[in-house]
């Protein structure tokens, strides 16, 4: 479709901002933009449900629905910070690895002159 759906707030103003939300990605055009598992799904949902059961406001600072969002976006970091350090880790490896070839074929060369 060359045009995006419309919003669902406009077919439905009574729909609360986070089901919209939710809907909206699920719907998404292109695969990198949508929920790339349940889990990610079944998360969303839950935060929705507890902001919509919330006594208080969304946008107290206490709410529970603004603390589990900033937990969230916590863990999503470390998440990446850990994935980062593990590259780097892994690409140290490889150079550590290489490192030691090298020498290891420099000794063999510096033996071999050595001997002739």
């Amino acid at each position: 479709y060359p045009y995006p759906p419309p919003p669902l707030s406009q077919s439905n103003p009574e729909l609360p901002p986070s089901i919209c939300k939710i809907v909206e990605k699920m719907m998404a055009k292109h695969p990198q933009d949508r929920y790339q598992n349940f889990d990610d799904i079944f998360q969303e949902l839950e935060l929705a449900k507890i902001e919509l059961s919330s006594q208080t406001t969304p946008n107290s600072q206490n709410s529970p629905y603004k603390i589990l969002k900033l937990e969230k976006t916590k863990i999503k970091q470390l998440e990446e910070e850990n994935q980062n350090l593990h590259n780097k880790l892994s690409l140290y490896l490889k150079l550590l690895w290489i490192n030691i070839f090298l020498l290891f074929l420099s000794l063999l060369t510096l033996l071999y002159l050595w001997n002739k």
